[in-house]
């Protein structure tokens, strides 16, 4: 999946989705679904990806797994960001990251909800909140040896350099995120990266 071979990903989520349905296993349906629909947004088939993650959001709910009940809202709200809805977003993540930490404040789900949170305020131009959670991301991240959710954070934060103009910080930053994803083997985040890059030295530019 990570290296963009998504169709023998999805044959073997829904390999796991057929056994899980056999055996009754509501958890392990959610955590196929919750994979499915990862993949479909890969592939911008958001519909789809809603689809599989309400699905596994409703499974969660009545198995009371609680770490895949917050994942299924965690993906809704990034693909609400997908759909450049950071409203709609926020009002999915909020909740969302008060579960976590009220669960686990020190958790991996923790770190990614503080940055998805973060990346939907900045959507909104909310900067200061935007950077008040992206600093917790990465220093939960960081905490964790998290590299891949560290990275999603500092990319993040850089955006923030851009706005404000700082176009060393913003360099700096996505240097490091760029190497990070190019080393973990990455592909698809080190192009978003490359993406990111190409932008907010046109911001930065532009400023100047």
């Amino acid at each position: 999946y990570r290296l963009g071979q998504w169709d023998l990903a999805e044959e073997n989520f829904r390999q796991s989705l057929k056994i899980s349905c056999e055996t009754g296993h509501q958890q392990g349906e959610a955590v196929a679904l919750l994979a499915l629909g990862m993949l479909c947004r890969r592939r911008r088939q958001f519909d789809r990806a809603e689809e599989h993650f309400r699905r596994a959001l409703e499974l969660a709910t009545k198995s009371s797994a609680l770490r895949e009940t917050l994942l299924a809202n965690e993906f809704l709200g990034e693909l609400a960001l997908d759909r450049n809805d950071p409203a709609t977003a926020v009002q999915i993540l909020e909740p969302t990251l008060a579960r976590a930490i009220e669960a686990a404040p020190q958790g991996d789900l923790t770190a990614e909800l503080e940055t998805r949170l973060g990346a939907a305020y900045l959507e909104l131009g909310r900067i200061d909140q935007a950077r008040e959670h992206l600093l917790k991301g990465v220093a939960l991240a960081q905490a964790l040896g998290d590299g891949i959710e560290q990275s999603l954070a500092e990319r993040q934060l850089a955006r923030i350099d851009a706005v404000r103009g700082d176009a060393a910080a913003v360099e700096a930053k996505l240097r490091a995120v760029a190497q990070c994803f190019e080393n973990l083997h990455e592909p698809y985040e080190l192009a978003l990266t490359l993406m990111t890059w190409v932008l907010t030295n046109s911001a930065c530019s532009k400023r100047g």
